[in-house]
């Protein structure tokens, strides 16, 4: 096994790997000597740039890497955003002083120009290159962790000792991921370890299993970083094995897969998932393969410890490589003979899901447990949320994901009765306050770039935007829906708190997403006409939504109106601009 060279050389210039492939774009080979040629144009464009931080965003991975490195040669500290949501630009936008990639205002990169030697850069400070990321929020908000060069090397070292001799055959395994960059584990797994190793990488990252099935098919070998999320749902009916005869290794992160799953991505893939426990505080702890047991191997250089139940580490990756780190995570260790000490640990869920409702101690996984065990639900995720806006009283809300048992009951029963049904299978496993008081449900449930179920996502599923709807026509010029305004929706944050009204913006934001889901409109809003604001829609009231479309005028007329008469009106004009 060949080892990996330091993290600080593998983007300078170098004469014997100026035509090394390190990724492939759309199947054209991306050269180590062009990526350098890039990486120095970013490097002109970031020195001539005052401030000392840069905030970047990049869909495309042949894009984020030079910059990335250019940034880092310029001496500059590195913010990887995780998203583009409004919340994550506003958190970020008090530590950056530049914006690089898919954002507004974003510093673009210096023309190479011809015979442009990168001559300026010399090896990156392991202690002085930074980056700053953020956590996962799965049980929270983000919060910022600052790493070094040298802890991101370490890592890299570490998973090139565990997992290399499987990668480093005769050819090397292009490295094809599910998941974003922007986060820590795709950052190592599907950028840094792959560059370090010498391991081509694609480019374009995949969602679904039909574009796994098509990419890799045409590939000698292959390694696939990928997320709990997609493995669960691999579709049997694909062709899987022109896959099989690729992979070599498949990893997974973010949340520890069920047996079962692991052993259908076995009979599909014809490997086990390689599944690797971490978090952005801690770096990686440790794996399993489930064709070794459930127990969890850490890392060669992590030390690890249990104290009153909670696992402790201690390891490179950490800011301060020689203090404990206490993690969330519930731990048994695992004894094994002829050993001085035990190697191995199960995982016991999570501290940090455990909340205090009326004095009462829930367990929120345990309550999950339970709605997983019935045959109605395929998942289940439940968080415990303010009584109402401003309270310090919690109730617990349960999103779930039904099966199909699940949605044939619903559809015949309705929510109520569905929502009685698991209330009543709760009961005999959890005391009566922590009892879900608020149930939606969905086909799916809401996942970030990582495959990871945040607290956020699930925030949004008892904060909507969209109130729930049925359709009562529609043809191509008119439709009619019903709109329940529950007091639950976003929109009514704020606006006002002891009388809450429906804001006019929100409605005319509505009236267009509904319209583009019903009609063909032009791309180009021009202008509002005869807006009128008749009576305030409060929380708790059904309204119907009427409109209708004129493509020959290029006009959409809408009304609001209830049992108590009409609410609003108006007309949106679209075209042309001149």
């Amino acid at each position: 096994m060949k080892p990996c060279p330091p993290l600080t050389h593998i983007m300078l210039p170098d004469p014997d790997l100026k035509d090394k492939v390190i990724g492939l774009v759309d199947g054209r080979p991306l050269t180590h000597a062009q990526i350098v040629r890039q990486v120095q144009a970013w490097h002109d464009a970031f020195l001539a740039q005052s401030g000392d931080t840069v905030a970047m965003y990049f869909d495309d991975v042949a894009a984020f890497i030079p910059a990335l490195f250019g940034a880092w040669h310029a001496g500059k500290v590195v913010v990887l955003l995780a998203d583009r949501q409004p919340a994550t630009l506003l958190r970020v936008a008090a530590m950056a002083d530049l914006w690089v990639g898919s954002l507004e205002g974003s510093v673009t990169p210096c023309e190479p120009g011809p015979g442009k030697t990168s001559s300026s850069m010399t090896p990156l400070s392991p202690t002085h290159t930074k980056l700053t990321l953020f956590t996962s929020g799965s049980t929270g908000e983000p919060e910022a962790i600052l790493k070094r060069l040298q802890q991101l090397d370490a890592e890299v070292r570490t998973l090139q000792d565990a997992f290399g001799r499987e990668l480093d055959q005769e050819e090397p395994a292009h490295v094809y991921s599910s998941v974003s960059h922007q986060h820590i584990y795709g950052l190592l797994f599907h950028v840094l370890w792959p560059l370090a190793a010498g391991h081509p990488i694609v480019c374009e990252r995949f969602q679904y299993p039909e574009e796994l099935v098509a990419r890799i098919s045409g590939a000698a070998s292959a390694v696939l970083v990928s997320s709990p999320a997609l493995l669960t749902r691999l579709p049997h009916h694909l062709d899987w094995s022109s896959v099989k005869r690729a992979l070599r290794a498949v990893f997974s992160a973010g949340s520890a897969l069920e047996p079962e799953d692991s052993r259908d991505c076995r009979a599909l893939l014809g490997i086990s998932p390689t599944e690797v426990l971490g978090s952005s505080e801690t770096g990686g702890i440790a794996w399993r393969r489930i064709d070794n047991g459930h127990a969890w191997t850490p890392f060669s250089c992590v030390q690890w410890r249990s104290d009153r139940g909670l696992l402790l580490v201690r390891s490179p990756y950490l800011p301060v490589p020689t203090s404990w780190y206490t993690t969330a995570d519930r731990v048994v260790a695992v004894a094994h003979a002829n050993t001085e000490g035990p190697r191995q640990f199960l995982l016991q869920g999570r501290a940090d899901r455990l909340v205090k409702i009326a004095d009462k101690r829930v367990s929120l996984s345990a309550i999950e447990r339970v709605l997983k065990s019935c045959p109605e639900v395929e998942d289940a995720r439940v968080v415990a949320l303010p009584q109402k806006q401003g309270s310090d009283t919690l109730r617990v809300a349960a999103g779930v994901q039904l099966s199909e048992a699940g949605w044939s009951r619903l559809a015949a029963e309705g929510r109520r009765s569905m929502s009685a049904h698991l209330t009543h299978l709760l009961k005999p496993h959890v005391v009566a306050v922590a009892l879900p008081r608020r149930w939606r449900y969905v086909e799916t449930l809401p996942v970030n770039a990582q495959g990871k179920i945040t607290f956020q996502a699930l925030q949004t599923l008892f904060k909507p935007w969209l109130p729930d709807l049925t359709w009562d026509h529609c043809d191509e010029t008119t439709a009619r829906a019903k709109l329940f305004i529950s007091a639950e929706l976003l929109a009514f944050d704020g606006h006002f708190p002891d009388a809450p009204v429906l804001p006019g913006v929100v409605q005319l934001h509505w009236v267009q997403h509904y319209a583009r889901a019903r009609f063909t409109l032009p791309n180009h809003f021009l202008r509002m006409e005869a807006l009128k604001f008749q009576d305030p829609i409060l929380p708790g009231r059904i309204v119907d939504l009427r409109m209708t479309w004129s493509a020959e005028k290029g006009t959409l007329s809408f009304r609001f109106e209830s049992q108590t008469g009409p609410h609003s009106s108006g007309r949106l004009v679209y075209g042309v601009p001149t």
